[in-house]
């Protein structure tokens, strides 16, 4: 991998414009050339024999050179442009002045293979002093032959914890991943200081302290495992992974007893000593394996008693350190944690286990004493109430945190999912509650979407948003679940998708990373042992495909290229002859640089590659010239003011462009022609008194809103009749309607004031004559009670007359009636 950060540094010099320090090529030896050569075709993926685009790209993100970009096609010029640097060395292969464009562009590896042609020779010159300018005089390191075998410490714990985002951002200044790094270094200090074995290969190290390093800790979340002091299994715990840089001076021996040491005093609980020692208030509740520390039990911390640590560790047999120089000391590192931390090892993690209640409740102390400071210093000021907008929400830091596992799965489809959870709520509360019920039977929510309702009464909004965002999981997830189900399928997985997503939960991209590498792993190698079968066929290899590949083990694609070089030489002559002839035509016919004699030599056993390289060469030809055709036949057609040839000159090397920009004008030009003819037959319809180009003219570049008011008028003017018949009828009841109410004005005289507005008079005519009619009903209902009150009256004598009585009762003249008949009643009853 180092060599490939060589190929890159390189690249970037180039694009960047900076020598390298000398102007002289380091002294290599051919084998330094060929071993690193062969490091950079490991990349090749797809056996192409070069490195495509992708790959390089896949090259930066191993080298976490690339931390924004998601692809090649993200990356940022410069980055772009080391590629291409390498890439158009095939120029000097003869393979053109285009070989190194277009998305096929690759940095040619296979033509290394290639022995006794000067171009080739020149060509692996010229990338090895590259190679060797920028690993040997840069500084650059080659991977170790062999990686050390991990020692490892897993301690899980339970309490509410804080996570391994919020740890490495160090949300709320919780100092966690600081005190950790101390209290390593300050236990690794212990242990170099107390073995004999350590203290004589110290003392050769003081020269070179400033060149010793600590990799970045990654801190990742785990469960907690059964037997701890302080947590109970399966709780949360995070885990802190220390990869420290090897010195040539450390042996096998010196590694074994310091990692030996660092185990037995972590999981016996020192590192926690440690750090208690140095940070009293730290929130770190617990550290080793079974180590030490507090039991939270979710009110207040507990001391263990007494307990005695029992060692737990995982110690595998280190290798030697292989050489190679110590990178430079990183800035902001302490000392510390610098100095003591040499050795050939990697530490996987120490787990950790935090006390958020406590950090909580001390962040709410210290807001308290603000809140009661500030309010003092404000007692004497009118402050006026903020109204916060309902639609408001509080920033949760969580809500921010870096990409964790999954990360790259949810952002699949990440547009769609935003639109689904995020779009607008409908306003129409029949509309929410439909969709609620819709996502409710999707969900399968345990409660009905009644009972849902009736608890966010007031609220469906939120319930809403909440139905879509499980929604979206729940889409996630199964989209997920489906995808590991047929890598799993494919690539005939001794697990079952249900054990393999239990066991990476939380991870599941890194899953899905490592079932597609295995799938196509496997594809690679199903495609490989199909064409060594192929050509131990063609060739009557003596031995079978099995036993070749089994020899060529972890070399196929060298007993591929063999094959076809023993598959071609066995050809027959006219064959021979045949391809050699074609690519002398082509290479006439495409006019190459290069003459079909030098091109032959280069390719000498790869004859068929030449060709099928020539082909593609007059494909794309072909294909260019079919553009030029149809741009010059659009030209001529919309009779643009430059030529065709012009526009080519100008639009070098980007025809696809201007041929879709034609495309367009054409389309547009076709809709215009079209909106032209329909308002023509419109004016004619509608007897305009302007004419079709007199309109047009006034209406240039917005012809569509021209077409849209006439389209307007003939609809008004086809319902013309219909409201015609209808307005004779309503003007004739409302001339019967006055006649019949009598008014003071006539019919006329009402129409020409209402004009316009006819329906509405016969509106207020139609209640002017229901009141009157109800009126007189109500009149002839009156004067029949008053005749009534008037012959009780003359019959009961009740000391007024009757004109007193309904005067006194006016407006109440049932009432009245009503008085007078019950005292008609009792009269007779007495």
């Amino acid at each position: 991998m180092k060599l490939l950060a060589a190929l890159v540094a390189f690249s970037f010099q180039v694009a960047q414009g900076r020598r390298l320090q000398t102007d002289t090529v380091p002294t290599y030896s051919a084998e330094q050339c060929d071993s690193w050569l062969a490091a950079a075709s490991t990349f090749d993926a797809d056996a192409s024999g070069g490195i495509s685009t992708d790959e390089y790209f896949a090259i930066l993100k191993s080298l976490e050179l690339v931390t924004v970009a998601t692809s090649y096609a993200e990356l940022d010029f410069a980055a772009k442009m080391s590629f291409t640097t390498i890439a158009c060395m095939c120029k000097s292969l003869g393979l053109g002045d285009t070989c190194c464009e277009g998305e096929d562009a690759e940095i040619p590896l296979s033509v290394l293979s290639t022995e006794g042609d000067p171009a080739v020779d020149a060509y692996k010159a010229d990338l090895c002093n590259v190679l060797a300018s920028v690993i040997l005089e840069e500084g650059a390191t080659l991977p170790p032959v062999s990686a050390p075998a991990a020692v490892t410490f897993d301690v899980p714990g339970t309490v509410p914890a804080f996570d391994a985002v919020e740890i490495t951002e160090d949300v709320g200044s919780n100092d966690v991943l600081a005190q950790v790094i101390k209290g390593f270094g300050l236990l690794s200090n212990e242990v170099l200081n107390t073995r004999t074995i350590m203290r004589r290969n110290v003392r050769g190290l003081r020269a070179s302290e400033r060149k010793l390093q600590m990799e970045p800790v990654e801190v990742t979340d785990i469960p907690c495992p059964a037997g701890l002091i302080y947590a109970d299994e399966g709780s949360p715990c995070v885990n802190f992974k220390f990869t420290v840089v090897p010195e040539e001076e450390w042996t096998a021996e010196t590694t074994a007893a310091y990692t030996e040491d660092m185990t037995t005093k972590i999981n016996a609980g020192e590192l926690y000593d440690v750090v208690k020692a140095n940070y009293p208030e730290t929130l770190i509740y617990g550290l080793g394996n079974p180590g030490k520390g507090v039991f939270w039990d979710g009110t207040s911390p507990v001391e263990p008693d007494d307990v005695e640590p029992v060692l737990n560790t995982t110690a595998a047999p280190v290798p030697a350190p292989v050489d190679e120089p110590a990178p430079e000391e990183p800035k902001g590192l302490s000392t510390i944690a610098i100095v003591f931390i040499v050795l050939a090892v990697i530490i996987t993690p120490i787990a950790i286990l935090v006390g958020r209640e406590k950090y909580r409740q001390m962040k709410e102390q210290e807001r308290l004493e603000r809140l009661r400071q500030y309010e003092a210093s404000q007692a004497s000021r009118s402050v006026k109430v903020a109204v916060v907008a309902d639609d408001d929400e509080f920033y949760d830091p969580a809500e921010n945190k870096k990409s964790t596992a999954g990360s790259s799965l949810a952002a699949m489809g990440a547009a769609g999912t935003a639109a689904a959870i995020f779009g607008n709520v409908p306003s129409s509360p029949e509309a929410i509650e439909q969709e609620v019920r819709i996502l409710v039977e999707e969900t399968k929510s345990p409660k009905s979407a009644d009972e849902l309702l009736k608890a966010y009464a007031g609220r469906e909004a939120d319930l809403l948003k909440n139905l879509r965002k499980m929604k979206a999981l729940q889409d996630k997830n199964d989209a997920i679940r489906a995808e590991v189900a047929d890598l799993v399928e494919a690539t005939k997985s001794p697990k079952s998708a249900d054990e393999l997503l239990k066991a990476y939960a939380g991870r599941e991209d890194e899953l899905l990373k490592n079932l597609r590498k295995m799938k196509a792993l496997q594809d690679k190698k199903n495609a490989i042992r199909a064409e060594v079968a192929d050509l131990c066929q063609k060739v009557n290899s003596p031995k079978t495909p099995d036993e070749l590949l089994e020899s060529y083990k972890g070399r196929e694609d060298e007993l591929v290229k063999n094959l076809r070089r023993l598959s071609f030489k066995q050809q027959s002559a006219e064959e021979k002859k045949a391809m050699r002839t074609d690519i002398i035509a082509l290479v006439e016919e495409l006019e190459i640089p290069k003459s079909a004699d030098e091109l032959l030599t280069a390719y000498e056993g790869r004859e068929n590659e030449l060709l099928n390289n020539l082909k593609k060469m007059k494909a794309k030809k072909a294909e260019e010239a079919k553009t030029i055709a149809e741009i010059k036949v659009l030209v001529e057609e919309l009779a643009v003011p430059k030529s065709a040839d012009e526009m080519l000159a100008s639009y070098k090397g980007r025809e696809v462009v201007l041929l879709n920009n034609l495309k367009k004008m054409s389309t547009r030009k076709l809709n215009n022609e079209a909106i032209k003819a329909e308002v023509e037959t419109l004016v004619k319809e509608l007897n305009a008194p302007k004419s079709a180009e007199e309109m047009l003219a006034s209406y240039e570049g917005r012809e569509d809103v021209l077409l849209a008011n006439l389209r307007k008028l003939k609809a008004k003017k086809d319902t013309s009749p219909k409201q015609s018949a209808s307005k004779k009828a309503t003007i004739a009841e409302i001339t019967s309607l006055c006649e019949e109410l009598k008014l003071p004005k006539t019919a006329s005289q009402m129409l020409a004031s209402y004009e316009g507005r006819e329906e509405e008079l016969l509106t207020n005519l139609q209640k002017m004559k229901s009141k009157k009619e109800s009126s007189t009903a109500k009149n002839s209902s009156n004067e029949a009670i008053i005749a009534e009150v008037t012959s009780l009256c003359d019959e009961l004598k009740p000391g007024k007359s009757a004109e007193e009585l309904l005067a006194a009762y006016e407006g109440r003249e049932q009432e009245l009636l009503t008085h007078l008949k019950k005292l008609q009643s009792s009269k007779r009853n007495a």
